[in-house]
């Protein structure tokens, strides 16, 4: 699904997940998998509500997306350990111990 990302896209997004818990959840259930201080690339990040979840245990965090303005949110995230890339994440390959 390609979503159009946008103020109201990101706010109803993120009022979501607040209500649900959902990234929160499956980041969870990801690092029971995989443990704490690991790489992932994450093509298609969207906006960076699993990004902002994985970032809590990950050594770094690649988040791949072509929309520009998601791109832009996760990069005013200011998380250290996440690297942002505009970029189709199927010409776009990264090095990481783990996909999502």
């Amino acid at each position: 699904m390609l979503i159009r990302w946008n103020d109201q896209t990101i706010k109803w997004m993120a009022d979501a997940e607040e209500y649900s818990g959902y990234y929160a959840k499956l980041a969870e259930l990801i690092r029971e998998q995989t443990g704490d201080s690991v790489t992932f690339c994450e093509p298609g990040s969207g906006a960076g509500f699993l990004t902002r979840e994985l970032a809590s245990f990950a050594k770094l965090v690649t988040a791949v997306e072509i929309d520009e303005r998601a791109v832009s949110e996760i990069n005013s995230l200011g998380l250290t350990n996440v690297t942002a890339v505009c970029a189709d994440a199927a010409e776009h390959c990264v090095e990481a111990d783990c996909a999502v």
